[in-house]
């Protein structure tokens, strides 16, 4: 059974207890409460600060051996992914249960007629069981319709967009989109 563990912004410890040794079945989740943000003006600056220490404090998790999710772009033959240099993209996820599922049949059919947008890998672009956050069929993170002109994922790049904050490829994403659409 794995185990999720949440980590405010206010719990940012290296040191902590739940960092000594790696577990491939606990999950971290770095998160922030709403309200956080908003019930004082001033308090944006804040979460901006916190946002930017999150994601320092991922980057030391990484490098301690702690695994970060990623996803491999399957085809890039879209105006979706055509012009994202890169194959393998960090973005955020922030799905509770949700995970994607179909009969073998609609399986076959997405695979024979290429339609599996995004796949969960690690950084390198496996697609193991272990890189898989949520026990989607077969690591499927996005699929497309039968004339790829509609991309359904599970992926958040919206949360993606500063290097600062959160990372970049979520940027990726939307400048070879708007780009794509001109």
């Amino acid at each position: 059974m794995n185990k999720l563990r949440l980590i405010l912004g206010d719990q940012l410890n290296i040191n902590h207890s739940w960092f000594k040794e790696k577990d491939s079945k606990i999950t971290y989740v770095m998160m922030e409460i709403k309200d956080e943000t908003s019930y004082v003006l001033h308090h944006a600056q804040k979460i901006i600060a916190t946002f930017a220490a999150m994601r320092f404090f991922a980057e030391q998790l990484q490098q301690k051996g702690f695994e970060v999710i990623y996803f491999k772009i399957n085809d890039k033959e879209n105006k979706y992914f055509k012009n994202i240099d890169k194959e393998v993209l960090e973005l955020h996820i922030a799905h509770n249960e949700g995970n994607y599922f179909c009969s073998s049949d609609e399986l076959k059919k997405l695979e024979d007629n290429n339609q599996i947008a995004m796949s969960y890998c690690n950084k390198d672009g496996k697609c193991e069981d272990h890189s898989n956050p949520n026990g989607a069929i077969k690591n499927i993170a996005g699929i497309f319709n039968n004339k790829k002109n509609i991309l359904g994922m599970m992926p958040h790049p919206e949360r993606m967009i500063d290097k600062y904050l959160s990372g970049e490829d979520g940027s990726l994403f939307f400048k070879n989109l708007f780009n794509n659409l001109r």
